[in-house]
């Protein structure tokens, strides 16, 4: 499957520690991103809802694949992808130093287009999300299509 042995780091544990959110509440809380029988999981704990733990990829080989690794200064492996607990910016540029293809972002090599389009069902959502794409806190008005303006939209 693709260059998955071309890494020196593939057979190497993955592990970090990031930021998530925890499903009951949504407070955001630590957690930890691991590789066990070959998956890569996702446990975290909230103080008031408990232990939770979540499969990331069934592929521990291919998830690994699509971060890299470096060594620290005490020669330690460190799993890098995006930057722990921060959304990334509109133009975000990647900083894997083995370059394209590895440094997914924009750049000015690759053309992007348009593969997916969201259309919004509802904006009654709770979640408060600061990366939300419809920004559906600050609308101040329900938003409910019938199937007819979704199938408009579409066409």
């Amino acid at each position: 499957m693709y260059h998955l042995n071309d890494s020196e780091y593939i057979n190497e544990k993955y592990y970090r520690k990031t930021r998530s959110v925890c499903p009951e509440c949504l407070q955001p809380i630590g957690a930890e991103v691991f590789e066990e029988d070959e998956k890569i999981w996702m446990k975290k704990n909230c103080q008031e809802h408990g232990d939770f733990r979540d499969l990331i990829s069934s592929s521990a080989k291919y998830y690994k694949w699509t971060h890299y690794a470096i060594k620290d200064k005490n020669g330690k492996v460190v799993w890098k992808f995006d930057k722990d607990g921060d959304t990334n910016p509109a133009d975000f540029q990647g900083d894997d130093p083995r370059g394209c293809p590895y440094n997914c972002g924009l750049c000015e090599e690759h053309i992007s287009t348009c593969s997916l389009a969201l259309i919004d069902l509802t904006n009654r959502c709770n979640f408060n999300c600061n990366f939300c794409y419809a920004n559906i806190m600050q609308s101040g008005y329900l938003v409910e299509p019938s199937l007819e303006e979704i199938d408009r939209v579409m066409k």
